[in-house]
Formats: C-alpha cells, sequence, structure tokens
C-alpha cells in the first residue's frame, strides 16, 4: 500500500506535467503561424512595372513608306540631240553650247488649217528671258505659274494667216515629247494635267493640287537642268 506522503508526492508529478504540457503548447501557438495562407496582393505601381517589362509587350516602331521611284523609262538613243537617255530630262547650256546647239526647233500645228510647222527658237535668248524673269520674281509667284505661262500667246500660221492659232504638236508616245522646245515656246502651259505630272514625277517631284503649281514647277525644273548652279529651287 501507498503511503499518503507517496500519495501526496505523485499528485506533484502530475502537475507538473501538466503544467510543462501547457508551457509547450504556449511556445507552439505562439512561435509557430496559423496554416492557413495568407492572401498576398499587388500594388497598382508593381503590377505597371510588370506590365512594361513583360516581354510580350514590344515597344512600337512606326515603318517607314518604300522609297518612291521616278517612273522614268530610259530611251536610248534619246527622242532629241538636246535630250538625255531620260526623256524629261535635258542637256545643260553648257553642254549644247559645247555641241554647237545654239538653236533648236519643234513642230507646230494651225488649229484653223492644220497646217503643221517647224519652228525655231534661239536657246540662249528665250532661256535669258525666261530665266531672267524668274529671278525677278521668284518669291512674289508664290510657287503658281502667271497668267502668261498658263495661256500663252500663240504665234500666227503663215499658211492661212491665222494670228494666236499655233500650238505645239504633242506625240501620243510621252517619251518623245519635246521638253525643251515647249518650254523655251511657253507653251508648257497648254499640256495636260497628266503630263505635266508624268513630268514631275520623272524628275522626282510628287506634286498634288493645281494645274499653275505643276506647270510652274516644270519651268523651274527645265530651268534647273539647263543651268544647274542657277537660283531655281522650289521654294
Amino acid at each position: 500500500m501507498h503511503s499518503k506522503e507517496d500519495h501526496h508526492h505523485h499528485r506533484d508529478g502530475d502537475d507538473n506535467n501538466n503544467k510543462n504540457n501547457i508551457d509547450i503548447d504556449l511556445s507552439l501557438s505562439l512561435h509557430h503561424p496559423s496554416s492557413k495562407k495568407q492572401k498576398t496582393t499587388s500594388s497598382p505601381a508593381s503590377s505597371l512595372i510588370q506590365k512594361q517589362t513583360s516581354p510580350t509587350n514590344k515597344p512600337y516602331r512606326t515603318r517607314r513608306p518604300p522609297p518612291i521611284k521616278p517612273p522614268t523609262e530610259l530611251i536610248n538613243p534619246p527622242p532629241f540631240p538636246w535630250s538625255t537617255y531620260n526623256p524629261c530630262k535635258i542637256q545643260s547650256l553648257h553642254h549644247l553650247t559645247i555641241a554647237g546647239l545654239l538653236n533648236i526647233s519643234g513642230t507646230m500645228q494651225c488649229k484653223n488649217c492644220n497646217t503643221t510647222s517647224s519652228i525655231d527658237v534661239d536657246v540662249h535668248s528665250k532661256f535669258s528671258k525666261i530665266s531672267e524673269f524668274i529671278r525677278d520674281f521668284k518669291h512674289s509667284l508664290h510657287n503658281r505659274a502667271p497668267k502668261s505661262w498658263m495661256k500663252p500667246a500663240l504665234l500666227p500660221c503663215s499658211h492661212c494667216n491665222t494670228t494666236s492659232c499655233l500650238v505645239p504638236v504633242v506625240p501620243s508616245d510621252k517619251t518623245k515629247i519635246n521638253w525643251l522646245f515647249l518650254f523655251l515656246s511657253q507653251t508648257l502651259g497648254l499640256l495636260t494635267l497628266k503630263l505635266l505630272k508624268y513630268f514631275s514625277e520623272s524628275n522626282g517631284f510628287y506634286l498634288t493640287g493645281s494645274k499653275d503649281r505643276l506647270v510652274y514647277s516644270a519651268y523651274l525644273a527645265l530651268c534647273k537642268q539647263l543651268d544647274p548652279s542657277g537660283p531655281f529651287d522650289m521654294d
């Protein structure tokens, strides 16, 4: 039989064990977090950074349009002694002088009797007249051809004696147009809008708009071809 003292000692041991168990439970509850997962949230700023650094979001690049090449048909041999392989470009005045091409000719037709005539023009005198006009009035023209270029004064016909009736003959083959003669006779304004655009594009000018602008650019382009050092650039 156990004595009263032994029984008291046994109760003290049980109390100590219970106390130790309580301490262990408390320590576990303090040091170990809850088994429930906490939901993590990202700030709007971090989301924006992730979106910007995402490999799928590539920077936008503008595409350059492909270069437009002039629709030029090279002609060999050139259609006229004063022409180049590009039918819309002519030789320089220096080249024409060395080659002895001081006068050139073109074909005109009477609107009254339909008779055709070969008309000669002096290269230097006609070019001097046109170039001086451009030098004097270029800034006041505002890239527009004057009325004298749009509606030029026509020559009389020596066959039927009709005044103001000769117009230049324009071939159906646009590569055979006599551009220098049209320029020196100041009859470029009689051409159609389609032919003026063809000349403009063949010389690298892509102009849209009114006819007087195309006529003006044609005069300046031909002046520049004859005298590359002259003040004949478009404003």
